[in-house]
């Protein structure tokens, strides 16, 4: 099988078929898609993976919504007062998922650099890790699994992106992405657990 030399949302075509496509490629053939691929701008990529990220973020936050109108509505309360709220987490938890691929993007091509190089430059780092992850976004629909999900579907597609993209070994690929991945993990249940020591005194 012949892969094209950009990913097909690089491409013509419907907006919508294009990041399926996109999607099918990189999550079921990620090695061979990502070996086709020839160095591009980053700014496709971002907007693939923006799209994807808000769309699941917005379409998992709608039973939520659904359950709050119906709370305001029985309990004759403030209904535009929750909304509010709602809309305050959704833009909250949207900001946060951008901010932390923003970081792990700067963390792994730092960590790549000092490891040996990055052969592509940081534009192709940026490919690697907004197709891998926007790619794993559908998984955010789904209740309980959904984040691991992401998480781990997300990690392999970008790793074999970063491998492909600045034509390194997979090993160090997935290094550079899980090293920075559990330093902040570590950095925000340390936050947390000092929050929760600070408010019980």
């Amino acid at each position: 099988m012949t892969y094209p030399p950009e990913p097909p949302w690089e491409g013509p075509g419907n907006p919508f078929q294009r990041w399926v496509s996109t999607a099918g490629a990189l999550l079921f053939r990620p090695e061979a898609s990502y070996a086709a691929m020839t160095p591009g701008p980053a700014g496709p990529s971002i907007v693939y993976a923006a799209l994807g990220l808000v769309a699941a973020e917005v379409a998992s936050s709608l039973p939520m919504l659904g359950l709050s109108s119906l709370a305001g509505i029985m309990s004759s309360g403030p209904g535009l007062g929750m909304l509010a709220t709602f809309g305050l987490m959704l833009v909250g938890a949207i900001v946060g998922l951008a901010l932390t691929m923003a970081v792990l993007t700067t963390l792994t091509h730092g960590l790549l650099i000092i490891s040996g190089g990055a052969p592509g430059g940081f534009s192709q780092t940026v490919r690697a890790i907004a197709y891998g992850y926007g790619s794993a976004a559908p998984g955010l629909l789904l209740p309980y699994c959904g984040w691991p999900l992401f998480a781990v579907s997300g990690t392999v597609s970008a790793a074999f992106g970063l491998a492909a993209l600045h034509r390194i070994g997979l090993a160090r690929a997935v290094v550079a992405l899980l090293v920075p991945s559990f330093v902040s993990a570590a950095i925000v249940v340390a936050l947390l657990a000092a929050a929760l020591a600070n408010a019980r005194f």
